[in-house]
């Protein structure tokens, strides 16, 4: 995974970072819909079951959305739980819990 080339903030990639160092970096692979977002990525884990999204802009920590794939329907993932005012610590509980790592 090649962070310097994600039009992403800074925060973004360092908490990628964070997450690949901590965690490993096969444990998962970026998924990111929100492309044109620079503040918000998805990370999803090897079946492509699980996504974890996390936005940074605010002042108050993290936003974290998690989503399952589901087997019909229009849209791939749906929603299973919403967090604001995340923090770091919290970010990593909920993105090994929701990617099963």
């Amino acid at each position: 995974m090649n962070l310097e080339e994600l039009n992403k903030d800074e925060t973004i990639k360092a908490t990628v970072r964070h997450l690949a160092d901590k965690f490993g970096n096969t444990s998962f692979n970026i998924k990111d819909h929100w492309e044109g977002d620079r503040c918000a990525i998805g990370l999803i884990d090897a079946d492509e079951k699980h996504l974890i999204y996390f936005s940074t802009c605010g002042p108050n920590g993290f936003y974290v959305s998690l989503e399952n794939l589901k087997a019909h329907g229009d849209l791939p993932y749906e929603p299973v739980g919403d967090f604001d005012n995340v923090d770091l610590e919290r970010l990593e509980k909920l993105f090994v819990q929701h990617l099963r790592l």
